[in-house]
C-alpha cells in the first residue's frame, strides 16, 4: 500500500508543471527515493518541442534536463542544461532500444560501469563520485507503433545496494507513469515557440522613406496583463 501511494503521489506531482525543465525535476526528486543519485536526460528534441518520432537512433541527442540532490559535483560530470557527450548518448540509445523495444537496464557494479562506458572521459561525464556502484537506466516511452523514446532516467545507489525486481519494476511503473506529462511539456514548448514566431511576424514593418517607424516586441506576462488593465 505504501509503494503505491508513492507511485500515486509522485505522478500527481510531475503533472503539475507544462514546463519541461520543472516536469523533469519532479520525476528526478520522486526517483531519488529509490536511490542516491536521480537524472532524468531527455532527447533535444523535446526542449524545441519537435517531434520525436522522427528522431533516428543514430541521431539521438541528449541534454540533462534535472539531477538531484543539489551539490557539488566532480568536475566533468553533466549537470543540468549540458549536452551528454555524443558517444554516451549513442551508447544509452542503443543500450536501451535493445532488439528494437525500449528496456531498462541495469549496471550492477562498478567494473560493469566501467567496461560498458569503456572510456575514463565518459565515467567522468555519467558516473557521479566514487561511490556510485550501481546504476538503472530506465527510458521514458511513449505507447505507439513503434514506441517513442523521449529520453532516459537514471538511479544510481552506492556498493552494497543492489537493485532488487520489484524495486526495478516500481521505478519502470513511474516512470512509464509519468513519460505521458514529459510528452505534455514537450507539446506546449512547440506550441509557446510557434506562437512566439508568429507574434514576431505581427510586428509592423519599417515604412517608406519619408516615415520612419519603430516597433517592440514584448511577451505577455501576468504582470504586464495587470498594468494594461489598471492603465
Amino acid at each position: 500500500m505504501a509503494r503505491r501511494l508513492h507511485l500515486y503521489a509522485a505522478e500527481t506531482a510531475i503533472g503539475t508543471s507544462l514546463d519541461i525543465g520543472e516536469t523533469a525535476q519532479s520525476l528526478a526528486e520522486s526517483l531519488l527515493a529509490w536511490g542516491d543519485v536521480a537524472a532524468v536526460d531527455l532527447d533535444f528534441a523535446v526542449w524545441t518541442g519537435e517531434a520525436v518520432s522522427q528522431q533516428t537512433q543514430g541521431r539521438i541527442r541528449l541534454r540533462r534536463a534535472a539531477l538531484v540532490p543539489d551539490r557539488a559535483w566532480p568536475d566533468g560530470y553533466v549537470t543540468p542544461g549540458d549536452d551528454l557527450p555524443s558517444d554516451a548518448s549513442r551508447l544509452l540509445s542503443q543500450a536501451i532500444r535493445r532488439d528494437d523495444a525500449a528496456q531498462a537496464i541495469v549496471m550492477p557494479d562498478r567494473e560493469a560501469i566501467e567496461r560498458v562506458l569503456g572510456s575514463p572521459r565518459l565515467v567522468r561525464a555519467l558516473v557521479p563520485g566514487d561511490q556510485a556502484a550501481g546504476v538503472a537506466f530506465i527510458p521514458l516511452v511513449l505507447d505507439g507503433t513503434p514506441p517513442v523514446v523521449l529520453g532516459v532516467a537514471e538511479v544510481w545507489r552506492r556498493a552494497g545496494r543492489p537493485f532488487g525486481d520489484g524495486e526495478l519494476l516500481d521505478l519502470q511503473e513511474l516512470v512509464a507513469r509519468t513519460s505521458h506529462h514529459v510528452d505534455l511539456a514537450r507539446q506546449h514548448q512547440r506550441e509557446h515557440t510557434q506562437v512566439l514566431a508568429l507574434q514576431r511576424r505581427l510586428l509592423p514593418r519599417t515604412g517608406g522613406d519619408t516615415i520612419e517607424t519603430a516597433s517592440v516586441y514584448q511577451p505577455t506576462t501576468p504582470t504586464a496583463r495587470a498594468s494594461a488593465v489598471t492603465g
